[in-house]
Parts: C-alpha cells; sequence; structure tokens
C-alpha cells in the first residue's frame, strides 16, 4: 500500500500522510504514543490542525481527562 492509497482512503493529501509518520519518527522512544505507527496509525484524522492517528489521539485524549479529573479532585 503506498501513501498515495492510504491517503486516499483517509480522504487527505499523501503529504499530510508523510507528515505524520515523518512526526513520529522524531518523537523520542515514540513518546507517550507507543501504539504510533501500527496498523491503527493509519486511522487518522484532523487534531489541533495537525494529523495525528487515532491511537495517538485517543491517548492524548485520556491523559489530558486525567489530567483534568486530578485538578478537579484537588
Amino acid at each position: 500500500m503506498s501513501l498515495s492509497d492510504i491517503a486516499d482512503r483517509l480522504g487527505c493529501s499523501a503529504k499530510a500522510v508523510r507528515q505524520h509518520l515523518d512526526n513520529i519518527d522524531m518523537i523520542p522512544d515514540r513518546g507517550p504514543y507507543a501504539q504510533c505507527g501500527t496498523a491503527a496509525g493509519y486511522s487518522m484524522h484532523r487534531r489541533q490542525g495537525t494529523l495525528v492517528c487515532r491511537a495517538c489521539n485517543d491517548t492524548g485524549n485520556r491523559s489530558k481527562r486525567a489530567m483534568q479529573l486530578d485538578k478537579d479532585g484537588a
């Protein structure tokens, strides 16, 4: 499967897919997004104007919710 095939399925540009994959490589030890680069990495959408995979977005949302709960509970 080529980048353009993935982009067609996602409804975005091949350049956006390439940028996302490049960003994955720049995250040291893949940061909090250990699941990135798996098959889930191709289930992408926009988050704050940046293309991210579904797994990264879900992880980000969970950590944001956890921080909010900590703040509310304090």
